[in-house]
C-alpha cells in the first residue's frame, strides 16, 4: 500500500464489500457464508504488504459486524430488501462497490444529483490543506477564513482571462521593438495554462511557472527599458548635437582656420551636417534599439 490514507481507503471498501456480502448470503448456511467472507478477506490481503496485514485486520474487526457470521444481522443493519434500501450506510456501500464499473460520465452525473441533494460538503476535500494555506498566504488571507468555491473558481477565471489576453499583446510589442531578436514567444502559453487543471495531464506547475516567469521578466523589462530609454536618447544627443559638441568638432577640424566665416557659421553649418539625417522615423528607430538593446541586456542578465 501506499500512504495511511490508501491504507484507510482499503480498510474502509473490504469492510463494504463484506458488508454486502453478508446480506447476499443471510440465507445460506454459516459454512458457506463463512467461506464466502474468508475469500473476500484474502483477496483484500493480497494487495496489503506483509507487516501491515496485521493492522489492516485489527481496523477490518473494528468495522465489520461479526454477527453476520452467525446468521444475524447486527443491531442497525438492513434485514428485508426494504430495510436495505431504507439504510443510507448499505445505499452507500453499494454505491462504492458499483464506483469503478461506472463511466467518467455517469460519476459525474451521480457527484452532480448528490450535490443538488444537499451534499456539497462531499466536493469540499477537492484541495489539499497546504495548497489552500499557500493560496491564503499570497494573497494575504486570514489562514481561519473559509474559502468559497465558486468564487475561487471566478477569481481563476479571471485571472486566466487577464494572462491569455495580455501575453499575446506584450509580444506584439517586442516584435515591433526588435523582429530579429532570439528572444521568443513560447509555443502555446494557453494551451499550457489549459492543461495544469486537466485530470491526468502531463503538465506539471513548475512548467507553468516557468513560461510565466519568461513572460514577467519580459513585461519588467519593456518597462524598465521605456523608463531609460529617454535618458539614454537624450544623453546620446545631448554627446552630439550640444552647442559645446559642436564647437569642440569645430575647432578640432579647423585648426588651421582654412574654413571661411565666423565661429558662429562654421558650427552652425557643422550642426546641419549632423542633422540633416534626422527625422521622424530615424529618431523613432533609435529609440526602439535603446529599448530593445536594454531589453536584451535585462533578459540575459536573468537568463530569460
Amino acid at each position: 500500500m501506499g500512504n495511511d490514507e490508501e491504507f484507510k481507503q482499503q480498510v474502509r471498501v473490504t469492510a463494504s464489500r463484506l458488508r454486502l456480502v453478508g446480506v447476499d448470503f443471510a440465507d445460506e448456511d454459516q459454512g458457506s457464508r463463512v467461506g464466502c467472507l474468508c475469500e473476500e478477506i484474502e483477496r483484500a490481503l493480497k494487495s496489503i504488504v506483509p507487516d501491515k496485514r496485521r493492522a489492516f485486520l485489527e481496523q477490518l474487526m473494528e468495522r465489520f459486524p461479526t454477527e453476520w457470521l452467525c446468521g444475524q444481522p447486527a443491531q442497525g443493519e438492513p434485514g428485508t430488501e426494504q430495510d436495505k434500501l431504507d439504510d443510507p450506510d448499505y445505499l452507500a456501500s453499494r454505491l462504492v462497490e458499483q464506483l469503478p464499473k461506472l463511466t467518467p460520465e455517469k460519476k459525474n452525473s451521480i457527484a452532480a444529483d448528490l450535490q443538488n441533494a444537499g451534499l456539497g460538503l462531499l466536493a469540499e476535500k477537492a484541495f489539499s490543506d497546504q495548497l489552500v494555506q499557500d493560496f491564503k498566504a499570497a494573497l494575504g488571507i486570514a489562514s481561519s477564513a473559509e474559502i468559497d468555491g465558486d468564487r475561487l473558481v471566478e477569481l481563476v477565471s479571471i485571472l486566466a482571462k487577464f494572462i491569455v489576453s495580455l501575453e499575446p499583446k506584450i509580444w506584439h510589442v517586442w516584435r515591433s521593438l526588435s523582429p530579429r531578436s532570439r528572444i521568443r514567444r513560447p509555443k502555446n502559453l494557453t494551451g499550457t495554462l489549459g492543461q495544469l487543471v486537466v485530470a491526468d495531464s502531463k503538465v506539471f506547475p513548475g512548467q507553468v511557472e516557468q513560461e510565466l516567469a519568461a513572460l514577467g521578466g519580459l513585461i519588467m523589462s519593456v518597462m524598465a527599458a521605456v523608463n531609460e530609454a529617454g535618458s539614454q536618447f537624450s544623453r546620446q544627443y545631448v554627446r552630439r548635437f550640444s552647442p559645446s559638441a559642436i564647437s569642440g568638432l569645430v575647432e578640432m577640424e579647423d585648426k588651421g582656420g582654412f574654413f571661411a566665416g565666423s565661429q558662429e557659421a562654421k558650427c552652425w553649418r557643422k550642426y546641419c551636417e549632423l542633422t540633416g539625417h534626422l527625422t521622424e522615423d530615424s529618431v523613432v528607430a533609435e529609440m526602439k534599439r535603446i529599448i530593445a538593446d536594454y531589453v536584451e541586456s535585462l533578459m540575459q542578465r536573468r537568463g530569460g
